[in-house]
């Protein structure tokens, strides 16, 4: 008779398609969100402008994933883990402890400075690091060498600076060629080298 996989990873299977779903829908939530802060027409030109930085993450890991090639499935899941999951639990969560802090301080620089110095980078590893986690708790065998997690850690971030990079250059188009620069040019690479550490 043919093989059949054995049902606890059809289980796996099911619930990863629901878990990338979701995702899918997070994203799309997050960027509306920018979308009705920064304008359509600001997060069209920033989603545009955006793509040029992702572009030079995804040669990136695909020059590291040459050898062994992780299924495209996994990395599509990871991605989208990223840009969509971590993207909306960081935004939710960054902007509530800055507004906490704000009104037990009542000081909008000492609001800032807590959320984007302290919270924003303890939230933001945890949840683009929660989707390599999940990824390799539901499929262990994909983990050959660190570098399998190092790939999955980068896509996750990939897509992360993605969303981000949408969120800043939407804020800030009277100064967009600066802040391309800054992120796009300059630091392409900054959210994928800290979450591959997690990787």
């Amino acid at each position: 008779p043919p093989w059949t996989p054995p049902r606890h990873h059809r289980i796996l299977g099911a619930v990863g398609i629901v878990v990338g779903i979701i995702a899918a829908v997070a994203l799309a939530a997050t960027v509306a969100i920018i979308a009705a802060d920064a304008g359509r027409g600001a997060t069209v030109i920033a989603s545009i402008v955006a793509v040029v930085p992702l572009g030079l993450v995804l040669l990136a890991v695909r020059w590291l994933d040459r050898w062994e090639p992780e299924p495209k499935g996994a990395l599509l899941f990871a991605f989208l883990w990223g840009a969509g999951v971590a993207t909306l639990f960081s935004l939710i969560v960054n902007s509530s402890v800055a507004l906490a802090v704000y009104e037990i301080t009542l000081d909008t620089r000492q609001a800032e400075f807590v959320g984007a110095i302290i919270a924003a980078p303890l939230v933001e590893e945890t949840a683009k690091g929660l989707g390599v986690v999940a990824i390799f708790l539901a499929r262990r065998h994909y983990f050959d060498t660190p570098v399998d997690g190092v790939v999955y850690a980068a896509m996750s971030a990939g897509g992360f600076a993605f969303v981000e990079n949408i969120l800043y250059f939407g804020d800030s188009l009277d100064v967009l060629p600066q802040i391309f620069f800054l992120r796009g040019i300059m630091s392409p690479f900054a959210h994928v080298l800290f979450t591959a550490f997690i990787g």
